[in-house]
């Protein structure tokens, strides 16, 4: 008989960590998310500096983000119990301060998220002109980053032979009210010139485009549709894959329903999104997986199943998580190595380390033909 319930998770995690490291990584994830926020770049300069002034955001150490100038108190509202995803969280006093601005322009101004998604999003190394498939997208945090990347340079007059005018995101989640409320963030970010009912005579791939999909990415009639957006094959792809989500069971208070026969059947799916992922990539692409789980059956043993079923038939390699990216995640002073775990294959970032989190990251290329 299998691990169940609170009891089971406790045990299950401490084996894993230590009794030490879990009790610290127990409290930090019962606190409250972490979140930083990624301002919309599609704004006017002026809206755009107005909405950081008004919100009293500086700068994070995360490529993109901003954090509160003053550390909020335990009464802040942000309530817990907004906390159903990582990245869902809206605050009451962004709400508020968005009313007394008036509607100075269409887009939203800003998107709270925990920095260690932003991190997720930015480690896929997004440029002008790829062809960009988020695969889990739902709620649209990551997809807003993604969007930022792509899109970075895009105003009202871009050039016919500019980057922008070939990027494609494709934006994919399988939840129907999911998929609805994703499609609802990225038209209220997004300019409208962006979407393809907004733009007459053209066809997919001569962008800017951003789609919507309501497709379960883990069978073949999913890998069609993604196909037929982009045919010659993806340069970058996300996977934030459905997984145990440990730190949601908590502020939840649904431990009670937890078992290790969980992350075994997530697994069966995980596994099966990295494979279509795999054969959606150009050679030479690269695509980021992710969880915020802590069991390693979703995430480096997940890597490991993976690796060795398309051994024989799709070249792929692991890129590490550098130093680079992991000084996003510390301020100055800081070993980058000591905020991270890592792994065999990725890399986990855990809330009582790197503030954030948890979240667990992998890159893998798809290896050039000879």
């Amino acid at each position: 008989m299998g691990l169940r319930g609170q009891q089971g998770w406790d045990a299950t995690y401490q084996k894993q960590f230590g009794a030490e490291r879990w009790a610290k990584l127990r409290t930090a994830l019962s606190e409250r998310v972490n979140q930083v926020a990624v301002l919309n770049s599609f704004l006017s300069q002026r809206n755009y500096e107005r909405a950081q002034r008004e919100l009293d955001l500086v700068p994070s150490t995360i490529p993109l983000c901003y954090k509160k100038n003053k550390v909020e108190d335990s009464n802040s509202n942000v309530d817990n119990e907004e906390i159903r995803h990582p990245e869902e969280v809206q605050q009451d006093e962004w709400i508020r301060l968005m009313e007394e601005m008036g509607n100075i322009e269409k887009q939203e101004h800003a998107y709270w998220m925990d920095g260690a998604s932003a991190v997720c999003a930015l480690f896929l190394d997004v440029k002008p002109g790829h062809k960009v498939l988020d695969m889990c997208a739902a709620p649209g945090g990551k997809s807003l980053v993604l969007a930022n990347k792509l899109f970075a340079n895009l105003n009202n007059e871009v050039s016919s032979g500019s980057k922008e005018k070939k990027s494609v995101l494709v934006c994919n989640e399988y939840s129907k009210e999911r998929y609805t409320k994703l499609g609802g963030v990225l038209k209220s970010f997004l300019p409208e010139k962006m979407f393809p009912s907004h733009i007459a005579g053209r066809t997919a791939g001569e962008g800017p485009f951003v789609y919507t999909t309501n497709q379960d990415a883990s069978c073949q009639k999913g890998e069609v549709v993604f196909r037929n957006l982009a045919p010659e094959g993806y340069n970058r792809i996300l996977i934030d894959a459905p997984c145990s989500s440990d730190r949601h069971l908590v502020h939840k208070n649904q431990l009670h329903s937890w078992s290790d026969k969980l992350y075994k059947e997530n697994a069966e799916r995980q596994l099966m999104l990295l494979t279509h992922a795999s054969r959606l990539l150009k050679p030479g692409g690269v695509m980021v997986y992710s969880t915020c789980a802590l069991a390693p059956a979703e995430n480096d043993e997940l890597i490991e199943k993976f690796l060795m079923k398309v051994a024989k038939t799709t070249p792929v390699e692991v890129v590490p998580f550098s130093v680079k990216e992991a000084v996003w995640l510390v301020e100055k002073g800081i070993n980058p190595s000591e905020v991270i775990d890592a792994g065999k294959w990725g890399v986990l970032l855990l809330p009582d380390k790197s503030k954030y989190g948890p979240l667990y990251i992998c890159k893998i290329r798809k290896k050039k033909k000879d």
